[in-house]
């Protein structure tokens, strides 16, 4: 019975993470409708329910939960890629996989398009920072780049900036997410759920195309 027990200190930890927990979920919330301006520390502690002084406590500011909360953000949402991703994948299949990713961001997390497209349109160096970090850790963007410069190292790809090429890819797969309510209407659209399936196979597709030797 005693191996069973859980020492005070572990349990604290698990209280502890268990409230951090919930202030960054209620948060994610806030700062997602309302940005971080116009998001409230009283709303966000009450959604929690944590009074306002635990989440100074946890936190310190205002500022510094933002920045949390886009970190924690980012870590769930590309955990599975830095879990999944072997090293041994061809680029074909890393491309594949980054377009589901993409795919996932904008169709299955919606406090994801608030964020970015926020910090897009008023662009915060230490929050892109953030970002950059949290991505960067998955390893995809170095390995496409090693890929590629091997490709046209033995003439299969053209010889293009690899930065270049991985914008116009990145471009061409997230292109449609953010346009997708006037290109649905214009261009009929009405199964965007096969419409996306089918988008998977065509991005890579064309892009593995244009970038091949001619």
């Amino acid at each position: 019975m005693s191996n069973q027990k859980r020492s005070p200190q572990t349990q604290d930890e698990r209280a502890r993470l268990s409230t951090r927990r919930k202030i960054l979920d209620s948060a994610r919330a806030e700062f997602a409708l309302l940005g971080k301006a116009g998001a409230r520390i009283d709303r966000i502690a009450a959604q929690a329910g944590v009074n306002k002084a635990m989440i100074y406590y946890h936190f310190d500011s205002k500022d510094n939960l933002y920045l949390e909360m886009v970190k924690d953000l980012f870590t769930e949402l590309t955990e599975y890629a830095r879990r999944d991703i072997t090293g041994e994948e061809t680029l074909e299949e890393l491309l594949v996989f980054l377009v589901e990713i993409h795919t996932r961001l904008f169709t299955e997390v919606e406090e994801f398009k608030a964020v970015m497209f926020r910090e897009m349109a008023n662009p915060n160096p230490e929050v892109l920072g953030r970002i950059a970090a949290v991505f960067g850790e998955t390893g995809i963007p170095a390995h496409i780049t090693n890929l590629i410069l091997q490709g046209i190292e033995r003439g299969k790809y053209r010889p293009v900036d690899p930065r270049q090429a991985l914008v116009a890819f990145v471009t061409l797969s997230i292109g449609y997410h953010i346009m997708s309510p006037l290109v649905n209407r214009v261009l009929k659209i009405e199964d965007q759920k096969r419409f996306l399936e089918e988008r998977k196979r065509v991005v890579v597709d064309m892009f593995l195309n244009g970038l091949k030797a001619r």
